[in-house]
């Protein structure tokens, strides 16, 4: 492995790493109004630093390391070791092409007849197919509901880094992904949805495509399992503005973590695996969870906040053994 590919999956890992830390952080540290997070200079170099080895897909918002660019866009090669991508600007029905390729293995049932089996691919459907670190302001709503179905399909964990933001049209990208972080990163903003068109209609006419278009959010957001009340308080925030949504809001409106189908999926595997009940599996998730924070307590933190990544994986791995697996 070169050292460019070396140092991106390091950087990969500490981007998995700092989205791990988040599920823990909202049930240790509960908040209510978003707070700008805290960021050290480290943090922020290995920000830029991310930001120099990646590189825009042609005229969409989609970032990816510059190696993987290279074959994707020279060969037509999909990234066989990169896990997943950034998606940095505004929506739009460019994004949706990009994704499109990006994730054929998951959308395509014949894409593996003539194509080769990416790395990162996951077959099992409690598995996570995909991660996307989102940084927008928001854009083409129909747009955002074609690439939130496409996230839901690939298995995508959607985060919302301290870099980062999702308003607007972005947090459809959010609500499609099987699993969210958002907590200690970027705003998650909201308001009322609107058509771009500026030509002038009927009242009549306009209040049909008004109604339309809180039908298709609505009904895209019942598939996501989402809550409608998020379209309602969508509704009274006037579009020129923004409601940055407080934690509570993002656990109200099931914005912070993972959807509860994919969950059920996964507590399911997790229970087999072990070869207890699901009720016993339940009680153990709950003891190593309880293990995981105290055990990260005493990690030793590095310059940018984090935790060695190795160290942090052999933390989680003996508290699943000590509590989930103990029999085995």
């Amino acid at each position: 492995m070169s050292h460019f590919r070396k140092k991106s999956h390091v950087l990969i890992l500490r981007w998995l790493l700092w989205s791990s830390t988040l599920t823990w952080s909202i049930n240790a540290y509960p908040g209510d109004a978003w707070q700008p997070p805290i960021v050290t200079a480290a943090q922020q170099e290995a920000n830029r630093e991310i930001r120099r080895n990646q590189v825009r897909i042609g005229n969409s918002s989609i970032w990816i390391w510059k190696s993987a660019h290279d074959n994707l866009m020279t060969q037509g090669e999909l990234p066989s070791g990169v896990l997943g991508v950034v998606l940095r600007g505004s929506i739009t029905s460019n994004d949706v092409a990009i994704f499109q390729k990006l994730l054929a293995p998951y959308l395509d049932k014949n894409y593996f007849n003539s194509n080769p089996k990416p790395q990162w691919y996951k077959p099992k459907p409690h598995d996570i197919g995909y991660l996307v670190s989102l940084d927008s302001e928001g854009g083409d709503l129909y747009a955002a509901m074609a690439i939130g179905r496409m996230f839901r399909k690939a298995r995508v964990w959607a985060q919302v880094g301290w870099s980062g933001k999702c308003m607007s049209s972005c947090v459809i990208l959010l609500a499609g992904a099987v699993k969210r972080s958002t907590f200690d990163g970027g705003p998650v903003g909201i308001h009322r949805p609107y058509s771009i068109d500026t030509n002038a209609i009927s009242f009549e006419a306009l209040q049909t495509k008004t109604t339309k278009l809180g039908a298709d959010v609505s009904a895209y957001l019942r598939e996501m399992n989402i809550p409608e009340s998020l379209y309602e308080n969508m509704k009274q925030i006037p579009p020129e503005t923004i409601r940055v949504l407080s934690y509570s809001e993002l656990k109200t409106f099931g914005l912070y973590d993972s959807d509860p189908v994919f969950s059920e999926l996964n507590d399911n595997s997790e229970a087999h695996l072990a070869r207890v009940t699901k009720g016993e599996y339940l009680s153990r998730k709950a003891q190593s969870k309880k293990c995981q924070m105290e055990g990260y307590k005493r990690l030793r933190l590095g310059n940018d906040g984090l935790p060695d990544t190795l160290e942090f994986a052999k933390m989680v791995r003996e508290c699943d053994e000590m509590t989930i697996y103990k029999e085995r």
